[in-house]
């Protein structure tokens, strides 16, 4: 799936996805929509990539020869990758309808034995290089300076922390609360207001520590550290996670939502889901799920195979029903 690459300019090996060549056509099996990942991003700290679990299974059961037009989303960035990567191993792009603040959130990606298990350049694994709140920027910071240059790779580690609504933010600086973060790069993938949780990289240039790229992500509230893609997603699951709760206190189903980490790709084009809604029995364990989406509804029901309830009608009813 990857292939180790060499830049001679600044003789760093790295990780990109496979296929980059244009020797594969789009019709090809192997050929992806991703862009090789510039030296700009951050690729010192390498994710284990897992793609969406329905995936792969899909592209099989689909008639190759159904044509759909392209939905565009902007290609991940490096950083945007790592933090799917390390939501998606520590179970934290579900939500169960109850809070889960930020330190809630944090301890799940810290604990995760997949996130221990991905090691970088200096000996540390990346859980020990990630941080979060105001104590944890000094903590991120002294962890650069004791890092040791390994094969002229610069340290670096993960600072998270809460950026609430109000936040502004331009290509290369993010202020909170009258205090200004400046950076090499500054990514918002989503069109959403705000409040965000805000993941940054430090690195070491020279003799100071500082920020080399932040990824701001929205999400729902300071309470619920849920990504969400827009501003109405936020609306809609404010209303919504609530109902949730009181869904789980059924003796019967447990019920939680998860946000795809991944796109689906099909035939080149590109669709991104804004929920799983899944069902567990408490009894024997069986799982089902439905899609839940703002778009592309009837594409994504043939994709996945199961029904896709527009995301208008979610509050539609007391409950959704199977």
């Amino acid at each position: 799936m990857m292939h180790i690459r060499h830049r001679q300019d600044t003789d760093l090996f790295y990780l990109a996805d496979n296929p980059t060549s244009e020797r594969h056509s789009e019709s090809c099996d192997l050929h992806t929509v991703r862009a090789t990942v510039s030296s700009e991003e951050l690729q010192l700290l390498k994710p284990v990539v897992e793609f969406h679990p329905y995936k792969e299974r899909n592209r099989s059961e689909r008639n190759s020869s159904t044509n759909h037009s392209v939905s565009k989303r902007p290609i991940m960035s490096g950083l945007e990758k790592l933090f799917a990567t390390l939501i998606t191993n520590s179970f934290t792009n579900y939500q169960f309808g109850r809070y889960q603040n930020l330190p809630d959130f944090m301890n799940k990606v810290i604990n995760s034995e997949k996130n221990k298990a991905i090691g970088t350049p200096w000996g540390k694994t990346l859980t020990e290089l990630c941080y979060y709140g105001p104590k944890g920027l000094e903590y991120a910071q002294s962890a650069v300076k004791r890092l040791d240059q390994t094969h002229n790779q610069i340290p670096a580690s993960l600072w998270f922390n809460y950026a609430p609504a109000g936040t502004t933010h331009t290509g290369t600086s993010v202020t909170v609360r009258e205090q200004q973060f400046t950076a090499t790069k500054v990514q918002v993938p989503h069109k959403a207001s705000g409040p965000f949780l805000m993941v940054c990289t430090i690195s070491k240039q020279q003799s100071d520590n500082q920020f080399r790229d932040i990824l701001l992500v929205p999400i729902v509230s300071k309470d619920y550290i849920f990504a969400v893609h827009s501003d109405i997603e936020r609306e809609i699951l404010q209303a919504f996670l609530p109902k949730l709760f009181r869904m789980n206190s059924h003796a019967e189903f447990t019920y939680y939502l998860n946000k795809p980490a991944w796109p689906v790709i099909d035939n080149g084009a590109v669709y991104w889901p804004n929920w799983l809604l899944h069902r567990k029995s408490k009894s024997d364990r069986k799982k089902s799920f439905k899609v839940i989406s703002d778009d592309n509804v009837d594409v994504l029901a043939d994709i996945y195979g199961v029904e896709v309830i527009h995301m208008s009608s979610l509050l539609a009813a007391g409950e959704v029903t199977w």
